[in-house]
């Protein structure tokens, strides 16, 4: 009687390490999980911050007379206009002790594509913006203003607002950093 006594605690001992063991195996991978979501969602407010620096340094563009005759090129293809840009192509811009490179691309009139401005409606002209910033990160936006003179005769108008029609971001390519 007494062996099998002894027999019990054994048991018992052995279970309690077993569940102490289990149990310990579950807070080191709930800690493991805590840690790598506060590391992805670091990682995602900065990404998050990359982005709105570059968006505001392109809305500061669009709105600033800065369009300098060696800044606006004729390449319309957007994918040539960022192989300029990240081959060092690019104008200089500082936003809040940031630094970015940027092009533009004048893509021309639209008149077909109308904007109504001032109680009349007018023909678009339209420019690719490209913004890089020094980490590689690149956002794109089409934006149209209206002009002046520009008659629709091909085809029926369609009707634009005028800003930011468009815009992609691409993150840095490889090697590029």
């Amino acid at each position: 009687m007494r062996g099998n006594r002894h027999r019990q605690v054994g048991i018992v001992l052995l279970t309690t390490i077993i569940m102490i063991s289990i149990l310990s195996l579950l807070v080191l991978a709930t800690l493991q999980s805590m840690h790598l979501y506060i590391k992805t969602s670091a990682a995602n407010v900065s990404h998050h911050k990359v982005i709105y620096n570059l968006e505001t340094a392109a809305l500061k563009l669009i709105s600033e007379p800065l369009f300098a005759s060696h800044c606006v090129v004729d390449e319309k293809n957007p994918n040539r206009l960022n192989q300029l840009l990240i081959g060092g192509k690019g104008c200089n811009y500082k936003n809040n002790e940031q630094f970015f490179s940027y092009l533009i691309a004048d893509l021309g009139e639209y008149p077909c594509l109308q904007i109504a401005a001032s109680n009349r409606i007018e023909g678009s002209h339209h420019w690719w913006i490209s913004v890089i910033a020094e980490h590689g990160d690149l956002l794109q936006l089409r934006v149209a203003k209206s002009t002046l003179g520009s008659t629709c005769k091909s085809q029926q108008p369609h009707y634009i607002d005028q800003g930011v029609l468009s815009w992609r971001y691409l993150p840095p390519l490889p090697g590029t950093v």
